[in-house]
């Protein structure tokens, strides 16, 4: 998978986008010593341009060359492999460089219409064509959600009590299994270290009579904000951890509620490290990290801040903060979820939306997590419900309907020539603009609102790569823009 050499909660801000032949790639304005990662898998070259690049790493692919440059140090050696998101320096102000930043550029070693065979690095990135993150959480086994896995390539399942004594779903290439034990959990975690180890003994026979099963889930949304509760988990964890390698197990540890670890940033990076021994022992043993993320119409989106996809984005960033690099995450829970932000619970899409806005939503989610460093699968909850949660009902009719747009992600995005006529109407149009949409127009980016302050006008636009807002900045006497802030 590609990720982004940068975690987006160390950015002050995106200074220059992708502006050929002005500009080849992406400037993330950080701090030096922002830690920068491998944005795909490949062999290294360190080089040093002083007058250009200074400092860099370029990771080749075979097919394609991504740089990072401008850095303060290197952390890998020349000819080294490396894999997506392992660290590989630090970013700092080297070469040709106004102030502290990462430059990020792609090369295609076929060529493009621009210089060295640069490419827009944002679309790069969204073209991905390694395994599908989408998957489905199942509440109830049937046949065809494994051909739907195969046909959209998805990289993981995962089945709540699934049947036992056969092979479930052979095409697809990991499962995750959670036997419900939410009636007991408590008790075990209580115990800390012991009941971790109790727990994965007793847990044992039972997870191995599934047989294609790849990690087993332990306790399922635990107390993770109280003192005894966060101490607890932590030593719960281990202890599953350290029986789990006696039996050569893979687990799937401590499956957080959405919005949680909870409280402002200072509480959520508190918490986390009350839980960093656990997360390390996770890490070292190979073993995934599951976290819940869901959103509801009129509080946020799938790339919300608060209880979606950019909270989990956040939370990887402070591990990253607190030395913590190469954790695997799987959204073991995503949707819709009527119940967020002290809303009424058990209202699932089918409620609160409708197909279209779901489906553009789930596409919206696979973008935009392919772009989060270390997550490797986002679980739809859920597929032939049980009991209460129809109205969160993924049946075949919808989740079939998500192949086409989800496939379409990884197909290479073809620039069609500009005739002349669509060129003299695009400059026509731009002299008709007000000056802050015909900056938002240049970027690329959708104007949303204008307003004057402090002598200088300002724009909001959305950006649709890589899905964020921006403000612009535009002095009046020449109406340039001396600012572009990414939100």
């Amino acid at each position: 998978m590609r990720h982004l050499p940068i975690d987006l909660v160390r950015v002050v801000r995106v200074t220059q986008g992708w502006n050929p032949p002005a500009h080849y790639g992406t400037d993330y304005s950080c701090v030096v010593g922002t830690p920068i990662y491998a944005a795909t898998d490949g062999v290294v070259h360190c080089g040093t341009d002083p007058a250009g690049f200074g400092t860099y790493v370029r990771v080749d692919t075979g097919t394609h060359l991504a740089y990072a440059a401008h850095l303060w140090t290197v952390a890998v050696r020349e000819g080294q492999q490396v894999t997506a998101g392992q660290v590989v320096g630090a970013s700092g102000n080297t070469g040709n460089s106004t102030g502290p930043h990462l430059h990020f550029e792609v090369r295609d070693k076929a060529g493009s219409p621009w210089r060295y065979g640069a490419i827009d690095p944002g679309l790069w990135l969204m073209e991905d064509g390694g395994e599908m993150l989408t998957t489905l959480h199942v509440q109830r086994h049937n046949d065809w959600q494994n051909l739907w896995a195969r046909d959209v390539g998805a990289g993981w399942v995962k089945c709540v009590n699934p049947p036992t004594g056969r092979v479930l779903y052979p095409d697809v290439p990991r499962v995750l299994v959670r036997f419900w034990t939410d009636d007991r959990d408590a008790a075990y975690i209580h115990e800390g270290r012991a009941g971790g180890s109790r727990f994965v003994r007793e847990m044992r026979d039972q997870w191995l009579s599934v047989p294609d099963a790849t990690a087993w889930e332990l306790a399922n949304e635990p107390d993770c904000n109280s003192n005894e509760g966060l101490a607890q988990l932590n030593e719960y964890t281990i202890g599953a951890i350290e029986q789990a390698a006696v039996y050569g197990l893979k687990l799937c540890v401590l499956n957080l509620p959405e919005a949680n670890p909870s409280g402002d940033e200072a509480a959520i990076r508190w918490k986390w490290q009350q839980l960093l021994p656990a997360v390390k022992r996770a890490v070292q043993g190979g073993h995934w990290i599951g976290l819940h993320a869901y959103w509801r119409p009129g509080v946020e989106g799938p790339t919300g801040r608060y209880h979606a996809l950019g909270r989990r984005a956040f939370d990887i960033g402070v591990w990253r903060e607190l030395g913590i690099t190469g954790a695997r995450v799987l959204i073991n829970e995503c949707g819709i979820d009527g119940g967020i932000a002290d809303n009424p619970p058990r209202e699932g899409w089918r409620t609160l939306s409708d197909a279209d806005t779901y489906r553009a939503q789930i596409v919206e989610a696979e973008r935009y997590a392919r772009t989060i460093p270390g997550v490797d699968a986002l679980m739809l909850f859920t597929a032939d419900y049980l009991g209460e949660w129809g109205s969160y009902d993924v049946d075949e009719t919808f989740a079939r309907s998500l192949i086409a747009p989800l496939r379409a992600l990884n197909a290479p995005i073809e620039e069609a020539p500009v005739t002349s006529t669509e060129l003299d109407a695009a400059r026509a149009r731009l002299g008709r603009l007000p000056a802050t949409m015909k900056s938002c127009d240049m970027r690329g980016y959708t104007f949303r609102d204008e307003w004057f302050a402090d002598g200088f006008f300002y724009a909001l636009a959305w950006a649709p790569v890589p899905q964020r807002y921006h403000v612009l900045k535009l002095e009046t006497r020449g109406w340039s823009v001396v600012e572009d802030s990414a939100l």
